[in-house]
């Protein structure tokens, strides 16, 4: 996930960030889901959409890190996150959607067919 995210801050204009949780990390799980949300706060995207139970745990330190909450949002599924990015993504923007396949994130895409 860190790799995805590094590629992303290398496209041009507005950058957004959809994260879903990442499944099958164990005991690790809130710690790694943090350290995403800190790699997050530290390149400022310019929109982050956290995905599911575990990734509220990378909102919150997104937000702790100084990430701006007008530029953090949390979607408890698919569904909502992609009611989130109707109104936010623009044509343009360049947009990483990275989960575990378990998260079926790719429902957020379908609006952008």
């Amino acid at each position: 996930m860190k790799s995805a995210i590094d590629l992303l801050m290398m496209a041009q204009g507005p950058k957004v960030v959809i994260l879903g949780d990442m499944f099958e990390l164990g005991s690790k799980s809130e710690a790694m889901h943090r350290a995403i949300g800190a790699l997050v706060a530290e390149l400022k995207p310019d929109l982050a959409v956290f995905v599911g139970n575990a990734m509220t745990n990378a909102a919150t330190e997104a937000r702790e890190r100084g990430m701006p909450a007008s530029s953090v949002f949390c979607a408890d599924g698919a569904a909502n996150a992609r009611l989130l990015l109707t109104a936010a993504v623009r044509y343009g923007d360049a947009v990483l959607l990275k989960a575990s396949r378990g998260m079926g994130l790719e429902q957020v895409l379908q609006q952008f067919n």
